[in-house]
């Protein structure tokens, strides 16, 4: 999430109109661990997996890494790599705003 505001005003959920798609990140998560909910014939609601996990980003020297870590254990190896997409909504290299500058 990219947002141009001052950090006082900084938006409260993705709704706002001042909000941007930064990235989007796709992850295997096939090896995290998961609660199914409404598994049995008996529950009324629709069938759902819980998981809980934790994307890290790691900020290296010339690029930025992003680890898969679930109840403490790393489930992305250092040759994988999760899928990030820099939307269009990544601000450009020579891009310039009252709040931020990148360079």
């Amino acid at each position: 999430m990219l947002s141009t505001e001052k950090r006082e005003c900084l938006p409260n959920d993705l709704t706002s109109k001042t909000v941007k798609t930064l990235c989007i990140v796709e992850a295997d998560l096939r090896f995290i661990d998961r609660i199914s909910k409404n598994a049995h014939w008996w529950q009324l609601g629709q069938r759902y997996e819980l998981a809980e996990f934790d994307l890290r980003l790691i900020a290296g020297s010339a690029d930025l890494r992003f680890q898969l870590w679930n109840h403490g254990r790393l489930i992305t190896a250092e040759n994988e790599s999760v899928a990030v997409d820099w939307g269009a909504g990544a601000p450009a290299l020579d891009q310039k705003d009252e709040h931020f500058d990148i360079r």
